[in-house]
């Protein structure tokens, strides 16, 4: 009898055990989970953003093809963004930060070589940031195995996007 109990007990245990390991929802996640995926969400709808307003208003066709290439792939990994976060519970801002919309409103102003200027310096900065910060902190900071593999598959992303930005930035002495 004691032997039944025992193994009935092992079992519920076990089972306890698995039922936790695959929890998806939002008590899943650590406090750098869900700061993840507001910052990744924001710095890929502030990518989409600014580059429709670069599709429009740069000047050359190397800004233009990169600003083409930022709403293609940005938009590719929001969307899995917002399915892992889906998959979760979680809500999603819906619209990019005050920081990205103020520096939208600003290129708006610009144009030419200026704009162009201006927007690959600051493709520059925000990929520098995604690589080294938001990837970066959720890897080794997440407790979400499957935010750290989005984060560890669109960090090196973030890093040939900086590179691209870089490359056209001297090329073009910006």
């Amino acid at each position: 009898m004691k032997a039944r109990a025992m193994i009935t007990l092992l079992g519920a245990s076990l089972l306890i055990a698995a039922t936790g390991c695959n929890k998806k929802g939002t008590d899943a996640m650590n406090n750098a989970d869900k700061e993840f995926l507001e910052r990744a969400a924001y710095y890929n709808k502030g990518m989409i953003d600014g580059g429709n307003i670069a599709i429009s208003r740069g000047s050359e066709a190397v800004v233009t093809a990169y600003a083409q290439t930022m709403v293609a792939e940005h938009t590719a990994a929001l969307n899995e963004l917002k399915q892992l976060a889906s998959d979760r519970d979680y809500n999603l801002p819906g619209n990019s930060d005050l920081e990205h919309q103020a520096v939208h409103i600003s290129l708006k102003d610009k144009s030419g070589r200026n704009f162009d200027s201006s927007y690959m310096k600051l493709q520059l900065f925000d990929h520098m940031t995604a690589a080294d910060d938001i990837y970066t902190d959720e890897i080794n900071k997440g407790n979400d195995d499957a935010l750290k593999n989005y984060a560890a598959k669109y960090k090196p992303k973030a890093a040939s996007h900086r590179d691209m930005a870089q490359t056209i930035v001297t090329s073009m002495n910006y």
